[in-house]
C-alpha cells in the first residue's frame, strides 16, 4: 500500500500543477478545474465548508470536486470498485477519499513551498517578455487527419479562405461568414469563430505569439500551425497591459509550476520543510484540519526514523 499512496501523490502533484492554469474557453486554451459548486461530496465529512483559495486558505469545494471526478474515474475503470478498495488497502471508499484530501493538501503545499523559490528577477524578466494586455480574438480552424494527403488538403483549405479575406472589402463580416461555413472548431464557428478575450498562457504558444504579433482589425495571412490543424487569426481589439503588481502572483504561481515540472524532488523537499516547521495551509474545517494534522504527523515520523 505504501508504494501506492506514493503514486498517488505524485498523480495529484501533478495535476495541482494543472489546475493552476486558465479555464477553457475555446479549443486553443489550457484545460481547469471548475471552481462552481456543482459536484460537492453529500456523504462526505468533508464538505461543510465555503473555504477560499486565497491567502493560504484551502478551497474545500474545489478539493471535494476533484475528488469526486477521481473517484467516479475509478469506478468506470474497474468493474469491482470494492475489490479495487481492499486491494490497495484501504477498508472503505470513504477512506479512499479521505486519503485523496489529505495529499491534495500535500500538494498544495508543494506548490506553495515552489513558490517560495521563485525569485524577483525571474519574476520581472516574466513580466517584461511574456504579459500583454488581453486580446480579444477570432479564429477559422482546418482540422486534418494525421495523413499527408490530408494535410495538403487541409492547408489548401486554409490559403484559399486567406484569400478570400484578401479580396474582401469588409474583413470582420467577411471572416465571420467564412467561419461559419469552414472551421472544424465547433465550439466557435456559428458565433463566427468568436474566441473572447485571452491573456499569456491560456493559448497554445503558437496561437499566443501569432495573435500578438497582429495589429488590431489585422488578421494573419499565412495559416497559423498548431497540434489542432491550421489557423487564420483576426485579432479584433487589446486592452492595456496590466501593472507587475497586478498580475505578480499569477506569474509566482506560473513560475512555480515550472519549477515543479523541473524537478521531481520537489515534493520531498516540501515534505521535509513542512515536517520541520508547520503547514502552510489554511484549513478552516476543524474536523478535517485535525484529521490532516494526524495524518500529515505520521508521515513526518517515518521519514524521520
Amino acid at each position: 500500500m505504501k508504494s501506492f499512496k506514493n503514486i498517488l501523490f505524485i498523480v495529484i502533484v501533478i495535476f495541482v500543477i494543472t489546475i493552476s492554469t486558465g479555464c477553457n474557453n475555446g479549443i486553443e486554451k489550457n484545460n481547469n478545474v471548475d471552481d462552481s459548486p456543482s459536484s460537492t461530496t453529500k456523504d462526505d465529512d468533508l464538505d461543510n465548508s465555503e473555504a477560499i483559495l486565497e491567502d493560504g486558505k484551502l478551497n474545500i469545494k474545489q478539493m471535494n470536486n476533484y475528488i469526486d471526478s477521481q473517484i467516479e474515474s475509478l469506478k468506470l475503470s474497474y468493474d469491482d470498485f470494492e475489490d479495487y478498495i481492499e486491494t490497495h488497502g484501504f477498508n472503505s471508499e470513504r477512506e479512499l477519499r479521505n486519503y485523496l484530501s489529505f495529499n491534495y493538501i500535500l500538494s498544495l503545499e508543494t506548490i506553495n513551498y515552489a513558490k517560495e523559490l521563485v525569485k524577483d528577477e525571474d519574476i520581472k524578466k516574466y513580466y517584461d517578455e511574456k504579459v500583454f494586455g488581453e486580446i480579444e480574438a477570432s479564429h477559422i480552424l482546418i482540422s486534418p487527419s494525421n495523413s499527408e494527403d490530408s494535410k495538403k488538403i487541409a492547408l489548401d483549405k486554409i490559403n484559399t479562405i486567406i484569400s478570400e479575406l484578401n479580396n474582401s472589402s469588409d474583413v470582420k463580416t467577411k471572416f465571420a461568414e467564412l467561419a461559419k461555413k469552414y472551421s472544424d472548431d465547433t465550439s466557435t464557428k456559428d458565433n463566427g469563430g468568436y474566441l473572447g478575450y485571452f491573456s499569456e498562457g491560456e493559448m497554445v504558444d503558437e496561437f499566443e505569439n501569432a495573435t500578438k504579433k497582429l495589429e488590431v482589425g489585422k488578421y494573419t495571412t499565412t495559416p497559423v500551425v498548431t497540434l489542432y490543424g491550421y489557423h487564420v487569426i483576426l485579432k479584433t481589439n487589446e486592452k492595456s497591459k496590466p501593472s507587475l503588481d497586478e498580475v505578480r502572483n499569477k506569474i509566482i504561481k506560473t513560475l512555480a509550476e515550472k519549477l515543479l515540472t523541473l524537478d521531481a524532488t520537489m515534493p520531498d523537499k516540501a515534505l521535509k520543510v513542512v515536517c520541520n516547521s508547520h503547514s502552510s495551509i489554511d484549513i478552516e474545517d476543524n474536523d478535517l484540519k485535525t484529521k490532516y494534522n494526524s495524518y500529515l504527523s505520521d508521515i513526518c515520523l517515518s521519514i524521520n526514523e
